[in-house]
């Protein structure tokens, strides 16, 4: 994981963001959390915290999202 934070920022925001860094977003929904994937990256909320992962293309969106569950 490239960071880890406290986040106070919206969900739309979020996907905003993802959509303006890395093109188009993909969501997936599972355990309660939604994940927001590019190309390059895979972000969720839980908790208030703000995790993210940046992609090199060695993830399935199937292993992001037990990783996203499993925190």
């Amino acid at each position: 994981m490239t960071g880890v934070q406290t986040c106070a920022l919206p969900i739309s925001a979020l996907k905003e963001t993802l959509t303006a860094d890395g093109g188009e977003v993909q969501t997936t929904t599972a355990g309660g959390l939604t994940i927001y994937s590019t190309d390059r990256t895979a972000s969720w909320i839980n908790g208030g915290v703000l995790y993210q992962i940046t992609l090199s293309g060695a993830l399935s969106s199937e292993q992001v999202t037990k990783i996203a569950t499993s925190l």
